[in-house]
């Protein structure tokens, strides 16, 4: 409890025991309150976790995960959860440590249908306010190791990955580009699914059609078996398209497992 001017604290009313927490949210479901929280590793991502309780006094629940612990929260770390009918908005903060003004912010469904809230990692999503629901896109995907290799580039076994084969080496020479990408013509969303085990960000070129370089952003994933998407808006002609990513570029990409395209 704090004092009337909220400067000091007066009581202690409840202490979660075995953890160090910060960027707290709560969210009340069915009498439940759900206590969202990170821990403290600085700018990086941590697996975050909940705590439940019938009273905000307490006693809370142990920790539990929010998301496959390998992801850190798809490099993430909870800011706020906004309430959506029987689940709830999960509005995280994507730090970048060597360039803070390039973070950014990652919304996801919390959904609490299981039982317990967890995430839903959908690249395209909509919500509907008056229902209170929420709704993930359908897309086309695309396996990399199917694409045209350039360079470098070389495929690798891996049961980390969707289709159990990865493209990498893609940068410095090396290029993968997917061919016969349908479209009905325009804007799309492709969600370019990715593995950088660096420490550091990484970046891929995105060319359509042998069109202009777009430069995406690919940041660290946990592991070079951890697999994390990143969407890029582009323009498609209506019928077959091809997709080359790498090109252009001298330093590598991330390990390319596939795209979706919505």
């Amino acid at each position: 409890m704090l004092d009337t001017n909220y400067y000091n604290v007066t009581t202690q009313v409840s202490v979660l025991d075995g953890a160090t927490l910060e960027a707290p949210g709560i969210v009340k479901r069915n009498g439940v309150y759900y206590l969202i929280a990170s821990h403290t590793s600085g700018w990086a991502p941590n697996p975050n976790k909940f705590f439940t309780s019938s009273s905000l006094s307490g006693p809370w629940s142990s920790q539990q995960d929010i998301a496959p612990p390998a992801t850190n929260t798809y490099f993430s770390q909870n800011a706020y959860d906004l309430p959506l009918g029987s689940n709830a908005i999960y509005m995280g903060d994507r730090w970048r440590p060597d360039l803070l003004g390039s973070s950014r912010y990652i919304w996801y469904p919390l959904d609490f249908s299981s039982g317990s809230p967890q995430l839903v990692p959908a690249d395209v999503w909509s919500v509907n306010i008056q229902a209170g629901t929420y709704s993930a896109a359908t897309g086309t995907s695309y396996e990399a190791e199917n694409g045209q290799l350039g360079g470098s580039a070389t495929i690798a076994s891996d049961p980390s990955f969707s289709g159990g084969r990865v493209v990498g080496y893609l940068g410095d020479g090396g290029t993968v580009t997917i061919s016969n990408v349908q479209s009905n013509g325009g804007a799309h969303w492709v969600a370019l699914y990715y593995a950088n085990g660096d420490s550091t960000w990484r970046n891929v070129t995105v060319s359509v059609n042998g069109g202009s370089n777009v430069l995406v952003d690919q940041p660290n994933t946990g592991g070079g078996h951890v697999v994390l998407s990143v969407p890029v808006k582009v323009n498609l002609n209506s019928g077959a398209n091809s997709i080359t990513f790498g090109s252009g570029q001298t330093n590598y990409a991330g390990d390319l497992d596939r795209i979706i395209v919505y």
